[in-house]
């Protein structure tokens, strides 16, 4: 249900066919991420642990790990975005009548930001990028299809909060050692923390159909 429910800021963040829709700062988006963990073997022959965040939105690969550091910071784009679950969700019924159920997650938004590529020179704030996200869920009717429900469900945000806005508490869960320079101008990051809700009667949930086997992980 977690990508259901992220699936009602697409239109927000990355836009539709309206041009002034969206988020223009916003290159690469990759919906809502997990932590991928594997090993990498170093020159020396040394086996370390890699952790990096991994989307059912990137370009499907059974044989290609470099894809799965597609929403690493990267200086070929001018920004890299995404959400983490930041905990349990729940679920609720009653309101309004005993059928509707809500759907809230805690959810983080996560972005990176090169600043040449936008544009901007000097060492600017983010303040503005990051009112542009919050202004961008809070202002608009969101709703969330997929062939899981007969009709729309209805997303909204019920709170934002600022974490602490440090790289080693925002990018924490992942391999980024090396990447510290990624963290300083001109580059920027930011993070924001919010609650979302869906809701929708639970006669709208479509019975799951049994689909063909598949081999690769990434076709999820």
């Amino acid at each position: 249900m977690d990508n259901l429910l992220i699936s009602a800021f697409y239109p927000a963040i990355v836009g539709t066919a309206d041009p002034d829709s969206g988020l223009g700062f916003i290159e690469r988006y990759g919906g809502l991420v997990r932590p991928l963990r594997y090993n990498e073997r170093d020159a020396d022959g040394n086996v370390y642990p890699i952790a990096y965040p991994v989307s059912c939105l990137i370009e499907n690969s059974c044989t290609d790990p470099s894809v799965y550091k597609a929403l690493t910071p990267d200086d070929r784009y001018k920004s890299v975005a995404y959400f983490e679950r930041r905990g349990a969700g729940s679920i609720s019924f009653g309101t309004p009548t005993p059928n509707d159920l809500t759907f809230r997650l805690p959810l983080r938004f996560v972005a990176w930001l090169n600043y040449k590529k936008l544009g901007v020179e000097g060492c600017p704030s983010t303040l503005a990028y990051m009112i542009s996200f919050i202004k961008a869920l809070h202002s608009q009717a969101l709703t969330a299809t997929d062939t899981s429900l007969s009709q729309a469900a209805r997303v909204q945000v019920r709170s934002f909060e600022i974490p602490e806005q440090r790289a080693d508490v925002i990018f924490a869960p992942y391999s980024y050692a090396n990447k510290e320079p990624y963290f300083m101008p001109p580059y920027g990051f930011f993070a924001v923390d919010l609650v979302a809700e869906l809701m929708v009667n639970i006669g709208c949930f479509v019975a799951p159909t049994v689909p063909a086997e598949i081999d690769c992980i990434t076709t999820w």
